[in-house]
């Protein structure tokens, strides 16, 4: 609480910040129970975030410096997909395993306690959600498409570009080996 100097000569105190209020108004009473909504934030799941987020172009340029070749790239590429597509069907199988253990839960509170079986109904519509989202990445991989299509392009840039340089390299040490 403020007192009342700090109130008036302007300063306040520092559990009355407006920006770290709680201002959260409850969505609805169940039984004379107050009942708060839950909120959700959609991430990509850990394991499939880690593969996106790897330098992919730096991978590419360091293949090209060693195996500049385009048998090299797309064998590399198709490695690189696969390790994808496990990773996706890794996830996949996680998420179905957690619904299936909440669909458990829930007949153990089924008509016993109402909000904690809307929660749990609520956490099972969004991994499934999820399962659906992975599974359609899952379809678009096949193609080349969704998710995967950033790290292609990054891997195809960072391996052209390591090319050019190994090309450069070689073409200055091709005109020092001649002299002598």
């Amino acid at each position: 609480m403020a007192t009342f100097f700090k109130k008036w000569f302007g300063k306040s105190d520092a559990n009355s910040n407006p920006d770290t209020t709680n201002t959260a108004l409850p969505a609805a009473t169940d039984a004379g129970r107050t009942v708060y909504p839950i909120t959700f934030q959609y991430q990509r799941p850990e394991l499939v975030r880690s593969f996106l987020e790897h330098d992919w172009r730096k991978e590419g340029h360091q293949d090209a410096l060693h195996f500049p070749s385009l048998q090299r790239r797309d064998s590399r590429l198709q490695s690189i997909i696969a390790d994808y597509r496990h990773r996706l069907q890794s996830v996949q199988a996680q998420l179905q395993s957690q619904v299936h253990e909440l669909d458990m839960h829930l007949l153990e509170v089924q008509g016993i306690d109402l909000v904690m079986e809307a929660q749990i109904k609520h956490r099972m519509r969004q991994l499934q959600s999820m399962h659906n989202d992975i599974g359609k990445q899952l379809e678009l991989s096949v193609d080349h498409e969704g998710w995967l299509v950033p790290v292609m392009i990054a891997y195809k840039d960072g391996f052209l570009t390591g090319t050019r340089q190994h090309q450069h390299e070689a073409d200055l040490l091709g005109g020092v080996n001649t002299l002598l």
